[in-house]
């Protein structure tokens, strides 16, 4: 078998520089899904507090079907009516 030869020694050189790319590339990655997924829980409150308050039976009702039952209701004449309604 024959020794490395110079080109040998860049090929495995530039393997080297491809591997800590990839590596730093790795790290870099991961700390911006760290970034990113640590900043959700914000907007998903944030946006829940949006919806309740564009939502008038937000606060009233646990799930939004209720409500929908409640505006069929309204609809209606039922006596459900105004039980979404903002107090005076």
């Amino acid at each position: 078998m024959e020794p490395f030869n110079n080109f040998d020694y860049e090929m495995l050189s530039v393997f080297a520089e491809q591997v800590v790319t990839a590596l730093k590339n790795l790290q870099l990655h991961q700390e911006h899904e760290k970034i990113i997924l640590g900043s959700l829980p914000p907007f998903g409150n944030l946006l829940r507090k949006i919806l309740r308050a564009a939502d008038p039976c937000a606060g009233v009702y646990g799930d939004r079907r209720d409500a929908g039952r409640v505006f069929e209701g309204q609809q209606r004449g039922d006596q459900a009516s105004g039980i979404c309604q903002p107090s005076a």
